[in-house]
């Protein structure tokens, strides 16, 4: 029985035996190269040759027969998976790879509707973090009409936090409103916070009693991050509120310590009162409301 050694090579292993024949390149990195492009050879050993492929930069056709791995969805999985990871280590080299650059693009977006969803994700997030317009356009629309989505809303959505655009803030805004899930909607509100716009959003939602207070809490970040100045206003509403939740309150006097102007916090005389009297409530000794109290005393008492 002939041995793997004996059969005949494919079309791919034979250009890079020409290849070092040439010169191009060194014979060690031929050799792996060889090996991965090689059929006749077990999965595990093509694997392994991917994993250690090198330099592959300097030859274009060997380029265009890895990127053939990822592509033939016949090919077994962990091969393909293994020649994608080697084309994507390939690409970090920014100057190097300039060339190859339109075929790499080019190979990726025929693969964003490949029926393995490991490189249907893969390939997606390659592309969203090229800034890929098509790429952004997919994403949106799958978010828009699920039936033609790619991937899960919550997924699409942090890949378009690569780039984002008016389009990414109508449909997050869609999804925050409406969401699919829990997750969805958190990566939809994730999105909404690099957008000014969403200011008044995040502000009637931290004050909005019916939401969880992890919610709120995020609600509170967001706003932060946008308007820091609306977050005091909106924080010292809800400490003074004796209608609010103590796990809220203790949320925005943290707020308040943290972030609010000192100054104007000492001054603000029926805040002051109110703190006072939470501290000298027996009801919150030990437990986390006292301690944003000590808080907020500590940096912003009179």
């Amino acid at each position: 029985m002939a041995t793997s050694r004996n059969k005949p090579l494919s079309s791919g292993a034979k250009r890079l035996q020409t290849v070092v024949a040439s010169n191009t390149l060194s014979k060690a990195a031929a050799e792996q190269r060889r090996d991965a492009l090689d059929e006749t050879k077990s999965v595990k050993s093509r694997v392994a040759a991917l994993d250690n492929i090198t330099g592959f930069l300097g030859d274009k056709d060997t380029f265009k027969d890895v990127l053939k791995l990822v592509s033939d969805a016949d090919n077994d999985p962990n091969l393909r998976y293994a020649a994608l990871s080697a084309i994507q280590a390939a690409a970090f080299n920014t100057q190097g790879f300039e060339e190859f650059r339109t075929s790499y693009l080019a190979g990726l977006r025929k693969l964003r509707a490949d029926a393995d969803p490991e490189i249907r994700s893969r390939v997606l997030g390659l592309l969203a973090r090229e800034n890929d317009p098509s790429t952004q356009d997919v994403l949106i629309k799958g978010l828009e009409e699920p039936d033609k989505a790619l991937l899960t809303p919550e997924k699409a959505l942090q890949l378009l936090g690569y780039n984002l655009h008016a389009g990414a803030y109508e449909v997050a805004r869609r999804i925050a409103d409406d969401p699919p899930n829990s997750l969805a909607r958190r990566e939809a509100l994730r999105v909404l916070a690099t957008n000014s716009d969403s200011i008044g959003y995040f502000e009637g939602m931290l004050l909005d009693k019916t939401e969880s207070t992890p919610m709120r809490q995020l609600a509170a970040h967001s706003l932060n991050q946008l308007a820091p100045d609306r977050l005091q206003q909106a924080a010292r509403a809800l400490a003074v509120d004796e209608t609010e939740d103590t796990d809220v309150k203790s949320l925005s006097l943290v707020a308040l310590a943290n972030f609010g102007d000192v100054k104007q916090l000492q001054q603000d005389t029926v805040l002051q009162a109110h703190v006072a009297e939470l501290k000298a409530n027996p009801t919150y000794a030990g437990t986390p409301l006292q301690d944003a109290v000590d808080s907020f005393t500590q940096r912003c008492g009179t």
